[in-house]
């Protein structure tokens, strides 16, 4: 069974735990027996946006004979198979974009017929050899949670959390400069004892969690 037959048959039981979300829209086509396959990996945050964007695919690869699609955004799923076989590329594109731990994604492709059937089992192969081409060669954030806490340093403090924060993963999200400087950090439930290692002992008061992009 070939790596489009396991995606396309199989239950994905696993997922991956490291959510991602493309940085930019990337494009990349394949051809097979006179057929174009042309998918786009869509950074898309809002169902509400899809029929924009998918017209704008549309404009972007006049003519092709059917457009596929699949977007998550969320708990939100959507995919339909434009017209071809049932099965033959949406709902295998969720499966996909699951199991690669992808979020925040819109993937379509515009098919060029070129007279030659391709038969449904190498034309499920097909649909995702192009979806899965888009999807792997993409730039991704990976989404993150960070716990975000305030504090209160003396400039002499500051000046060592600031060496010895980025070792830790600690970052300085927001810094205001006074008397003294205050500070939102973000990283993990450890701060306040990291805090407590390098004698800061200033109030370090939790703000909640927030959530994050980091470039992969």
């Amino acid at each position: 069974m070939t790596f489009a037959d396991a995606y396309a048959n199989a239950r994905f039981i696993c997922y991956n735990p490291r959510m991602k979300t493309p940085r930019e829209e990337n494009v990349k086509e394949i051809d097979v027996m006179a057929s174009r396959f042309v998918s786009y990996l869509i950074p898309f945050t809002n169902p509400d946006d899809f029929e924009e964007q998918y017209a704008r695919v549309k404009k972007l690869s006049p003519k092709a004979d059917h457009y596929p699609y699949a977007y998550i955004v969320g708990d939100i799923q959507k995919s339909g198979d434009d017209g071809e076989p049932g099965g033959a590329a949406g709902r295998n594109y969720l499966h996909m974009m699951e199991e690669k731990g992808i979020d925040r994604a819109l993937i379509v492709t515009a098919r060029y017929f070129g007279g030659t059937k391709l038969g449904l089992p190498r034309l499920r192969r097909t649909f995702l050899e192009a979806a899965a081409l888009a999807i792997d060669t993409g730039k991704y954030f990976e989404i993150t949670m960070r716990k975000l806490f305030k504090v209160e340093l003396s400039y002499r403090e500051y000046e060592i959390l600031k060496h010895y924060a980025p070792k830790d993963g600690i970052r300085f999200e927001k810094t205001l400069f006074g008397e003294k400087v205050e500070a939102t950090l973000s990283g993990n439930d450890t701060i306040p004892s990291f805090l407590k290692k390098l004698a800061i002992l200033g109030e370090c008061s939790p703000l909640g969690e927030a959530e994050t992009l980091e470039e992969i």
